[in-house]
């Protein structure tokens, strides 16, 4: 509980709010602590999944679809955008520089294709798993947990590697004068 603001880490959630309104109505009224809890639990569960709830739905094709997808500088999407994350995913390995770079290579031959085919939105995710592997691997080479909270901040150089195989593909993306997302 905050004593200063007068409010709780849960903000309008505290099960400990009671309104005193309600009580005096009803003076044999008891309220289980169990049923307050249980009650508000499912608001925060609500809220939380409001609050990580990706801006793309797994139910639309977006190939058939493609202006309800939006651009964006970020990798979200790259779990839930259908039919690419299903073409795109299982290319998708940053373990060694030798995975990254063949990742790498063949997530960049999708590119191609879909530019072939005038597809922004399979170029698109194609760069932001480019873009992913980069990030992935490089917080690898720093945080051996992969959690920047954990472990601690010993250089592995050969998830470096794979983090500049990324980074060159990405940037052959970017550089591409028929890429242009923004």
């Amino acid at each position: 509980y905050n004593t200063k603001s007068g409010s709780s880490m849960l903000g309008d959630l505290d099960p400990f709010d009671v309104n005193a309104e309600e009580l005096d109505d009803d003076p044999g009224h008891k309220i289980k602590i169990s049923q307050a809890f249980d009650e508000d639990e499912e608001k925060i569960n609500e809220q939380s999944d409001k609050k990580f709830k990706s801006k793309y739905s797994d139910r639309v094709n977006y190939r058939k679809s493609p202006k309800k997808y939006k651009t964006s500088r970020d990798s979200q999407g790259v779990y839930t955008v259908e039919p690419y994350k299903s073409e795109i995913l299982p290319l998708f390995k940053f373990s060694s520089p030798q995975a990254a770079e063949r990742s790498a290579s063949k997530i960049y031959e999708k590119f191609i294709n879909y530019r072939d085919k005038e597809d922004k939105v399979g170029m698109d995710i194609s760069r932001k798993y480019l873009q992913l592997g980069y990030r992935l691997s490089k917080r690898f080479s720093i945080y051996s947990s992969g959690k920047r909270s954990q472990g601690d901040r010993s250089k592995d150089l050969e998830m470096r590697d794979a983090a500049d195989r990324f980074k060159s593909f990405l940037l052959k993306v970017m550089k591409d004068p028929a890429y242009n997302p923004f």
